[in-house]
C-alpha cells in the first residue's frame, strides 16, 4: 500500500500544472504517508485558498521491528514561505526524547543543508525520511545512571590512548626494523667487499704462480713447475726463488685462471683450471678442475674431476660451454641481443632454483654445492659444482641382464630417491641409466635431477654451437612431471633385466620375468597417465615389499601335547638341536631363539605336560 502510494505522490509531483497544485498534491501525500502522525497546522479559512504549507510532524525511528523498542523520537515543525519550494521553509525541532543536545544541533544543521540543497522542489517528505533515519541510527538506550556514563566516557578516553600508544610503538617497531635492515645492508655490503678482496687476492696469486712458473729456468719451453716446488705455496715459490716482483692487474681476464701441473699422464702440458664458486650458505670455493671424465651427448656437458683446495675433498664439476654460432658475426643484430639476453636470464633462473635444491639431502641424491657462470667474449661457460661420488653409472651395466634381486634393490633406492624429490616438489626430468651412479658400497646415487635439464634446454637455443657434443633425440616418447619420472623409471629397470637399452614402441614387457616384476613394470610403463602409478604407491608394492609369509594354523590339526611330540622339535629339526652346541654356523643363525629351544629340549615334558614358550614371531625367525 506504502509503495502504491509513493509512486502516486512521485506521479503528483513530478507532472504538476503549477506550484500550488504541486504544495496541495505534497500534502496529500503525506497525509496518506503518516497518517497520524502528520497534521495541517494551516489556519482553517475557506477564503484563504492557495495557502504556503504548513505541517507539523511527530517522527520516529524507521525500519524498526515489533520488538524493538523506541528510545528516541522528535517532532518537526515546516513552515513553508509563500515563495516555496524556491525558498526553503523553516524548520524547526520540537519535543525531542533521547537526543543530547549536541545531536540535536547537528541533525537541526544537517536539515538546513539538505532544504537548502533540494532548494526548488518540493522537499518536507525528503527532510522527514532525514529525520527518520537519523533517529534510526541514535535509537540506543540512554545511560542508567550518571555514573554508568561517567564509566563509558572514561571507557572511551582509554581506547583512544590504548589506540595512540598501539600507533606510537608500531612507530617505533617500524623505526626499528628500518634502522635493522640498514645495518644487515651495511654488514653484506662489508661482507660482499671483503668476498671480493679474497678474490681479488687469490686472483693475484695465481697470477704469481704463473709468472714464476712461465719464468722458470729449469723448464723455459714447457712451463712446468719444478718437481721441488711441488706442493709449495706461492709465498714458498717465490722464497725459493727470491721472486720480489709485485703482483700485476689482471686487465679484462676472466675469474678463471690457469697453472700448469707436474703431475700430467700426458707428455704435453696439460691445464690445471682454478674455479671461483660462492654458496650463500657455505661460503665461496676455490676449486681446481682436472681432467675430463666424459661428455653428456643428452645433456650437452662434459665431466670433470675437481678438487676444492680449502678443504681438500674431491668433487665433480659439470661444465656448459654456450659458444656463438659462427653465424653470429663481430656484432650482434638485435634479434640476436634479444636471444642471448633471454639466455642470461634462463641461466640466472637456474641459479635461483639451485638455491631450492641445495637443502635437499637423501642418502641416495648426488647433492649440489654451486653454481657459476661467466661470459667470456665468444661463449658463455656454466659450470655446475656437485658431490664426488666414487663408482660407475649404471649405464655401463646395460651389457648384461642383472639379476632380480639386485634390479629390486636398485628400484626400492631409486623409488626412495624420487619419493623425496618429488614431496619437495622437484621432478627430474631425464631419468636415465647415466644419471644413476652405483657406489662402492652398491648403493645408487641419483644425479642430474631437475636443473641439469634446464641447462641442457638452453643449450640448444639456435644462437649456440657445440663443437664437442651432439644432441639425439630419443626413440621412445617422453613424459613430463612426476609421473613422467615414474615412466623413465619403468624403461631404466626394464634395460636392466634385458641388458639393452628399451627402443621399441610401444614397450613389451617379457613374459619370462617375474608376475611380480612384470606387474610393477606395468603400473610404471602404462600409457595412460592417469593409471600409472606415483612413487608413493610403487614403494608398497610387493615387488619392493614383499608380504610375510606366515605358517597357517589348522585347527583339526593335532596340537604337540597331544601327539606327545615335543613343540621345539617341530619348529626346529631334532638333529640341529642335539648337534647346535658343536655348530658355530646355527648358533649365529639362531641367536637366543637357539638357545630357548635348547632349554625347552633340555626340560623335556614334566608333571605337568610339554613345556611350550614360543611366539609368531620366534616360529617365523627360527623357520
Amino acid at each position: 500500500v506504502l509503495q502504491s502510494i509513493m509512486s502516486s505522490f512521485q506521479s503528483a509531483v513530478e507532472q504538476p500544472d503549477d506550484y500550488s497544485d504541486q504544495q496541495e498534491n505534497e500534502l496529500e501525500a503525506l497525509a496518506s504517508i503518516y497518517g497520524d502522525d502528520f497534521e495541517d497546522i494551516r489556519e482553517k479559512k475557506p477564503w484563504k485558498v492557495n495557502r504556503p504549507p504548513e505541517v507539523y510532524l511527530y517522527l520516529r525511528p524507521k525500519g524498526l521491528s515489533s520488538r524493538q523498542e523506541i528510545y528516541v523520537t522528535v517532532d518537526l515543525q515546516v513552515k513553508c514561505p509563500p515563495k516555496y519550494p524556491d525558498v526553503p521553509p523553516e524548520l524547526e525541532l520540537k519535543n525531542a526524547k533521547g537526543l543530547s543536545n549536541e545531536n540535536l544541533q547537528n541533525l537541526q544543521t544537517e536539515l538546513s543543508n539538505l532544504a537548502a540543497d533540494l532548494c526548488g522542489e518540493v522537499m518536507i517528505f525528503q527532510l522527514a525520511e532525514h529525520v527518520q533515519s537519523f533517529l534510526s541510527e541514535h535509537n540506543v538506550p540512554p545511560p542508567k545512571s550518571f555514573h554508568e556514563e561517567m564509566l563509558k566516557n572514561q571507557q572511551r578516553q582509554q581506547e583512544k590512548q590504548a589506540q595512540e600508544e598501539q600507533k606510537r610503538i608500531d612507530q617505533q617497531r617500524k623505526q626499528a626494523e628500518q634502522m635493522q635492515n640498514e645495518i644487515l645492508a651495511e654488514i653484506q655490503r662489508r661482507e660482499e667487499e671483503k668476498r671480493e678482496e679474497k678474490k681479488r687476492k687469490e686472483i693475484a696469486k695465481q697470477e704469481r704462480l704463473e709468472s714464476v712458473a712461465l719464468a722458470s729456468p729449469e723448464s723455459p719451453i714447457s712451463g712446468k713447475i719444478p718437481p721441488s716446488f711441488c706442493g709449495s705455496t706461492v709465498e714458498q715459490i717465490d722464497a725459493k726463488r727470491g721472486n720480489n716482483r709485485k703482483r700485476t692487474n689482471s686487465n679484462g681476464r676472466s675469474r678463471r685462471d690457469q697453472q700448469y701441473s707436474s703431475g700430467s699422464s700426458d707428455d704435453s702440458p696439460r691445464p690445471l683450471e682454478v674455479l671461483y664458486f660462492s654458496n650463500g650458505a657455505l661460503g665461496d670455493f676455490t676449486v681446481h678442475r682436472g681432467k675430463c671424465i666424459g661428455e653428456s651427448v643428452k645433456l650437452g656437458r662434459s665431466v670433470y674431476y675437481a678438487l676444492e683446495s680449502s678443504s681438500g675433498d674431491f668433487a665433480v664439476v659439470y661444465e656448459w660451454i654456450l659458444r656463438w654460432s659462427k653465424k653470429i658475426g663481430k656484432f650482434f643484430t638485435s634479434q640476436e641481443t634479444d636471444k642471448i639476453e633471454k639466455c642470461k636470464k634462463q641461466i640466472q633462473g637456474a641459479e635461483c632454483e639451485l638455491n631450492s635444491l641445495l637443502k635437499l639431502d637423501h642418502p641416495n641424491l648426488v647433492h649440489y654445492t654451486a653454481l657459476n657462470h661467466r661470459e667470456q667474449e665468444d661463449c658463455i661457460v656454466v659450470d655446475l659444482l656437485v658431490e664426488h661420488v666414487s663408482g660407475s653409472n649404471l649405464s655401463q651395466n646395460l651389457s648384461t641382464p642383472l639379476s632380480i634381486d639386485k634390479i629390486c634393490h636398485y628400484a626400492s633406492q631409486l623409488l626412495s630417491a624420487l619419493d623425496y624429490l618429488h614431496s619437495n616438489s622437484v621432478v627430474h626430468k631425464l631419468l636415465s641409466a647415466s644419471s644413476v651412479l652405483v657406489d662402492g658400497a652398491g648403493n645408487v646415487r641419483l644425479t642430474d635431477y631437475s636443473i641439469s635439464k634446464r641447462l641442457a634446454d638452453i643449450c640448444k637455443e639456435d644462437i649456440f654451437e657445440q663443437p664437442r657434443v651432439r644432441f639425439c633425440e630419443d626413440t621412445l616418447p617422453s613424459k613430463t612431471g612426476k609421473k613422467g619420472d615414474v615412466w623413465s623409471l619403468g624403461l631404466l629397470l626394464l634395460a636392466l633385466s634385458q641388458g639393452k637399452e628399451v627402443k621399441e614402441y610401444p614397450v613389451s614387457i617379457p613374459s619370462s620375468l617375474p608376475s611380480e616384476f612384470q606387474d610393477f613394470l606395468n603400473k610404471c610403463i602404462c600409457m595412460n597417465d592417469a593409471e600409472r602409478w606415483n612413487t608413493q604407491q610403487l614403494l608398497k608394492h610387493s615387488f619392493i615389499n614383499p608380504p610375510l609369509v606366515k605358517t597357517p594354523i589348522q585347527g583339526n590339526e593335532d596340537s604337540p601335547e597331544d601327539t606327545g611330540v615335543d613343540f621345539a622339535s617341530t619348529v626346529i629339526p631334532y638333529s640341529h638341536i642335539l648337534n647346535a652346541p658343536f655348530s658355530t654356523e646355527i648358533q649365529k643363525q639362531f641367536s637366543r631363539y637357539f638357545n630357548e629351544f635348547e632349554e625347552l629340549q633340555l626340560l623335556g615334558k614334566g608333571a605337568f605336560g610339554a613345556v611350550i614358550k614360543v611366539n609368531e614371531r620366534t616360529v617365523q625367525s627360527a623357520i
